[in-house]
């Protein structure tokens, strides 16, 4: 009986041995050999995984036999990746930041009393991370063609390429699947933007560009509508505007009034404009600057345009008709000053009715005009806020109602008495007296500054008759 009890103890103590053998194996064990003894330290990696540079890397080096905890260190003359570190239980780990091929010697050493230690030599390959190697792209010139390939390393072909922020020169286009950039540059200008590229596990990289594109020869632009460059425009009126656009495929002009980017009600506006044609619309009351210059400016090279002079006159087919006979006093129109401040202009009252104007004048029409032979005298009145006169024709702030076109002794302005104010403006009167030699002819009513600037077309007088 404790014989067989014996050899079970020897034969679970045999087993126990074999289980504590086992459990000295891999990294932080140990082994031991026959009789008890360490067995002898090895390191058991075979290889280390590649690495890419800019990319996280991580490795574990391992050791088998001897006794736990395991030490490793660096061989003399051996040096990780730049980026790399690896810490005394074998784990290396880091960015690596430039490829290539590293031999490096691994030393591992066991905390035995007598220390075994053993040394291996590995190599470590960093390999170029996934990145576009493009450097900068050549210019272009307008009208010409151009052709440039991108290029990348890294990554897994096949490559997808895309124009991720920015645009490129209008014209040219990306091909996805080779990275060409090419076309035909319609314009001159700077472009930049960012390409991104994507392999074909999903990675990305992104990079920069710029493309120049400069002139490809001169430019010409050239009124064809009006003829010559130069028309005459009724206020309220329109003309038509045409150019001819050559040395370039890109046609389009943007349009201007006296430098004002399709101009202002003041000046006069553009409308529909398209690759090479327009309508200038003229203002309905006369601006201090006559004439205008409208521009049309290429839109392939901004520093190429043309411009044509419109000169504004006061509009034709006068409204209501007033006549004075020889020897009649006759009133006329009635006009309101846009604001406060009358150098900025008159502008109409609206309908005209009552005492003030016992001929029932539509001040809202553009204009009216006023018919009168020689000796006959016509009354046109002005309101305003807070008008005040001076004598002859002027008003407050150096604005004077004159009579333009012809001698000037055929009319004689001068002030009459200031009527009763209407809807808070002030209102005076000025008397025209048409001389009994005047030349018949059309001339205009307007108020003008101190500077002799038109401010304002008031209404065309029409002399009739004959000295």
């Amino acid at each position: 009986m404790m014989r067989g009890l014996g050899c079970k103890v020897c034969a679970l103590a045999a087993v126990l041995a074999w289980v504590a053998a086992l459990s000295g194996c891999g990294v932080g064990g140990g082994s031991t050999g026959p009789g008890g003894t360490p067995a002898t330290l090895t390191i058991t990696t075979t290889s280390l995984p590649n690495g890419t540079s800019g990319a996280v890397y991580s490795a574990n080096l391992t050791a088998a036999g001897g006794t736990a905890p395991y030490a490793w260190t660096l061989a003399a003359g051996s040096a990780l990746p730049t980026g790399l570190t690896m810490t005394p239980d074998g784990a290396i780990s880091g960015t690596p930041t430039t490829a290539g091929n590293t031999d490096i010697t691994f030393t591992v050493t066991d905390a035995e009393a007598t220390p075994q230690n053993q040394s291996k030599q590995l190599s470590l390959l960093v390999v170029a991370g996934f990145r576009i190697t493009s450097g900068s792209l050549p210019s272009g010139v307008m009208n010409t063609s151009y052709s440039t390939t991108l290029s990348a390393t890294g990554g897994t072909l096949p490559y997808t390429w895309m124009v991720s922020s920015g645009t490129l020169p209008a014209g040219l286009s990306l091909n996805s699947a080779t990275g060409t950039i090419s076309g035909t540059p319609l314009s001159t200008g700077f472009s930049n933007f960012t390409v991104t590229v994507t392999d074909a596990h999903a990675a990305t990289a992104h990079s920069q560009f710029s493309i120049s594109v400069s002139a490809s020869g001169t430019i010409t632009i050239t009124f064809t509508t009006p003829a010559g460059g130069s028309a005459t425009v009724p206020l309220g009126g329109t003309q038509q505007l045409v150019v001819a656009v050559t040395g370039t495929a890109n046609t389009a002009v943007s349009w201007s009034v006296s430098g004002i980017t399709n101009g202002n009600t003041t000046l006069g506006t553009i409308t529909g404009g398209s690759a090479d044609t327009a309508t200038y619309n003229a203002p309905a009351a006369m601006p201090s600057l006559n004439p205008v210059t409208v521009s049309a400016i290429s839109q392939a090279d901004s520093t190429k345009s043309a411009s044509a002079l419109i000169t504004l006159a006061p509009a034709t087919g006068h409204a209501n008709a007033v006549v004075a006979s020889p020897g009649q006093t006759t009133e006329g129109v009635n006009f309101a000053l846009s604001s406060s401040t009358p150098t900025l202009g008159l502008a109409d009252v609206g309908t005209c009715t009552g005492t003030l104007n016992p001929l029932n004048v539509n001040c809202a029409t553009s204009v009216t005009g006023i018919a009168a032979a020689p000796a006959a005298t016509v009354i046109v009145w002005v309101l305003g806020q807070g008008l005040t006169t001076s004598g002859g024709g002027t008003l407050a702030n150096g604005l004077q109602v004159s009579v333009t076109h012809g001698p000037a002794s055929d009319v004689t302005v001068s002030n009459l008495s200031p009527r009763p104010p209407q809807n808070g403006l002030s209102s005076i009167y000025f008397q025209i007296q048409v001389s009994a030699n005047a030349t018949p002819g059309l001339r205009d009513i307007v108020v003008t500054n101190n500077a002799g600037e038109l401010q304002h077309f008031v209404g065309a007088l029409q002399i009739t008759g004959g000295p």
